[in-house]
């Protein structure tokens, strides 16, 4: 029995029908490609993976027309699905976010599917997936967070992790074509290419980072040895010779210039202890080795102790030092180290004041801490050195107003331990005007 033939008007019906699929088809290749291009320049312009994330999954749930999308992270070895972003379809208020964490206990099979086969689950509730239903995850998916169709697009593979796309329609049901997944698997690796780019360039810059603080390290070595064999070695070099000198004229010499040579000694001897004081502890301090206790603390009962203890060394110089607080200050910090900032700034004040200088110690607080500073009118430190004085690699130092010595440790000491507080330390100074040498330290409530 020969077909009958097609009617005029089935024929036009058809041509209708098939001109009208190949206009779909083509607008919705036209919105992929465009929807691949956004995601191809937000993925040269963002640098951060979260941010990069988080705009792709929306150019994917406004392409598809989606109610809900998620991009989640799996952890094997955390045992953790974390979404790590979100869009909701913004129009009705009966889509409700469900970013959150959750146990991979929950979607075991699935998951274990996913890692296996590499290749999409979906599910629906009138025809939910049998993974789901292994673990009761059908109950959280399909009932709990009202979904009626999902598509689960697992991507970036590794041995322990996974990332997923997760698409949602909560209002109505719907079937995926096989152009929306070839979509969704275009889009996929291009993530899976960005994100490798990042992880690559965090590892180069990390590389760079570590070669930086190895040629910083080196250079602070080379330095460290170089006070080592200079500035410790040439105090011993004096003590000696006058000892020598004194041991050869000691019946020759009346005692006032023996008691002069004494003095020198004498006086060598300590800054060299002071020396040696400061570059154990420098040493201590770079190997994590000196613990860190903070306490309430009183700061004026800190300011009596070390002004004190530097008294005798002031009073050579006949110079004054006053410790100004306008109000009691309560501090949380470790009272060691602020005992050593306070001592070495002190110190060098009196290093480089002339005699009958001042020195003032005042305090300004802070809502959440309060400014400390060491004032003198001294010497002062021109600006282009004042920066070389907290770095070991391009260590400033100078000779006292005496003639004094020092490495500049004492300085060193003072910022990793006002950092260890959480505060920042500063010099303000100009030459022949003295110098204000500021710290923050944080502070407590009574």
């Amino acid at each position: 029995m020969r077909k009958k033939k097609p009617t005029y008007e089935e024929l036009e019906k058809q041509i209708i029908g098939l001109k009208v699929s190949n206009d779909n088809y083509r607008k919705q290749q036209e919105l992929f490609t465009s929807a691949l291009n956004s995601i191809a320049e937000i993925i040269v312009i963002k640098g951060n993976p979260e941010d990069l994330l988080e705009d792709v999954n929306r150019v994917l749930g406004e392409t598809l027309q989606l109610d809900r999308a998620l991009i989640y992270y799996v952890s094997y070895a955390q045992n953790q699905v974390v979404a790590l972003c979100e869009w909701l379809k913004t129009t009705d208020s009966r889509i409700s976010a469900t970013k959150g964490t959750y146990s991979l206990d929950l979607f075991k099979s699935s998951y274990i599917h996913a890692k296996k086969t590499q290749k999409y689950i979906e599910s629906h509730y009138f025809d939910i997936n049998e993974n789901f239903i292994t673990d009761g995850a059908d109950k959280i998916l399909h009932e709990y967070m009202n979904i009626k169709s999902l598509l689960w697009y697992p991507f970036d593979f590794d041995d322990n992790n996974l990332y997923l796309f997760a698409l949602n329609q909560v209002l109505e049901p719907r079937k995926w074509t096989q152009g929306e997944i070839r979509f969704i698997e275009s889009v996929a690796k291009q993530v899976s290419l960005a994100l490798m780019k990042i992880k690559l360039n965090r590892e180069r810059n990390l590389v760079k980072e570590s070669e930086k603080k190895l040629i910083h390290l080196n250079a602070d070595k080379d330095r460290f040895i170089t006070i080592l064999s200079h500035d410790l070695k040439s105090p011993f070099n004096t003590i000696l010779g006058f000892l020598s000198l004194l041991l050869t004229n000691i019946h020759k010499y009346d005692i006032e210039k023996i008691e002069k040579q004494l003095n020198i000694i004498n006086n060598t001897a300590q800054n060299t202890f002071e020396l040696l004081e400061d570059i154990l502890l420098w040493a201590r301090a770079q190997s994590g080795k000196i613990p860190f206790k903070p306490r309430k603390v009183d700061f004026r009962e800190i300011c009596a102790v070390v002004t004190n203890s530097l008294i005798n060394q002031a009073n050579k110089k006949e110079i004054t030092i006053n410790c100004f607080e306008h109000e009691k200050t309560v501090l949380m910090a470790d009272v060691d180290m602020v005992k050593t900032i306070l001592r070495n700034l002190i110190s060098n004040a009196i290093k480089f004041s002339n005699e009958k200088g001042q020195i003032s110690i005042y305090t300004e607080n802070n809502p959440s801490d309060i400014t400390i500073t060491v004032s003198d009118n001294g010497t002062g430190i021109d600006k282009d050195n004042q920066s070389k004085l907290w770095e070991l690699s391009q260590l400033y130092t100078t000779t006292g107003t005496a003639n004094e010595k020092g490495t500049g440790l004492g300085l060193l000491l003072c910022k990793e331990f006002v950092e260890k507080h959480g505060g920042k330390i500063w010099v303000e100074s100009e030459p022949g005007k003295g110098s204000d040498f500021k710290f923050t330290l944080p502070i407590t409530k009574e």
